[in-house]
């Protein structure tokens, strides 16, 4: 695999984006803890776990980068679901190389 580069995380846009920057949890809120915005948040994860992989290169032509479309968590008493979707693009010289939308969910 070659390295890549990271290229801009953004929560999607024409929506209201008030999950991006926090979440509810009964009665209290999980906020962010990088710049207040969950999609930086995934963004320096992908990071990191590059970074870690040996496979994070700044200069690379090769971008990934990324539009959080949806962030929830539902914490009735009982049984607590969450769920995250973002869209992942990876290109190269401007060319788009790969395009998904992604969910990950836990109960």
């Amino acid at each position: 695999m070659a390295p890549v580069a990271i290229g801009d995380f953004s929560p999607v846009k024409n929506k209201d984006n008030s999950w991006d920057a926090s979440i509810s949890i009964r009665s209290n809120s999980l906020a962010s803890p990088i710049e207040k915005s969950f999609a930086k948040y995934l963004r320096e994860t992908l990071t990191v776990e590059l970074r870690a992989a040996g496979l994070l290169d700044p200069s690379s032509g090769i971008v990934i980068s990324g539009t959080l479309l949806d962030n929830q968590l539902e914490t009735p008493i009982g049984q607590a679901k969450g769920s995250i979707t973002a869209q992942f693009v990876v290109t190269r010289g401007g060319k788009t190389l790969y395009d998904k939308v992604l969910t990950s969910s836990a109960t």
